[in-house]
């Protein structure tokens, strides 16, 4: 697996590692490491934008990637996190005869004002759905960016809590070959 520091460098200099460290798109792990830093999500929302390219996932779903993205990575900035907390976010993409899976991972310190345990997230999972469900109305409520939007776009979406204490959110999508290639032909 390939790991990136993000946290002192661009862009284009993350994206020239990537380039001479990883030859198969269609098979590879990168692990970026960055800090509570909305810059910073813009520069991981710019990679999976890259590595989609990579991997001919267009329109509609490297916006709907990158969306994923920035709602996961942003979350753990914004309520899992303190202000210059070290996060991870991990992508997968994997290759198989049939198809192509994708998992995004994203690591926060649990040391935010918001910090909740898997058990936790879980839990407001739940209750989010039911909102859903008995259309209550928005009424300044959070959690609609992740539970709402997140959940339905791809195939799993989970939360753990690491060894080390971090909450890590998960989320993995597949795509069949035949998918990825009509996709880009439109």
């Amino acid at each position: 697996m390939l790991t990136v520091d993000i946290t002192q460098t661009d862009y284009q200099s993350v994206k020239n590692i990537i380039d001479q460290n990883i030859e198969n798109f269609w098979h590879f792990s990168c692990r970026i490491i960055f800090v509570t830093d909305f810059y910073e999500s813009k520069i991981i929302r710019d990679l999976v934008g890259y590595f989609l390219e990579k991997n001919m996932i267009f329109s509609p779903w490297n916006a709907r990637f990158i969306l994923i993205t920035d709602e996961l990575v942003n979350n753990a900035i914004e309520h899992g996190s303190r202000p210059g907390d070290v996060n991870e976010c991990t992508i997968h993409f994997k290759t198989t005869k049939r198809k192509l899976k994708i998992s995004i991972e994203v690591h926060d310190s649990w040391k935010g004002k918001d910090s909740i345990s898997s058990e936790g997230m879980n839990a407001l999972q739940e209750k989010k759905m039911q909102e859903v469900l008995w259309k209550t109305p928005y009424l300044r409520r959070r959690g609609r960016g992740l539970f709402h939007i997140t959940s339905k776009l791809v195939d799993s979406l989970y939360f753990k809590d690491a060894i080390d204490g971090w909450l890590i959110v998960w989320i993995q999508k597949s795509f069949t070959h035949e998918e990825i290639l009509k996709k880009s032909l439109i």
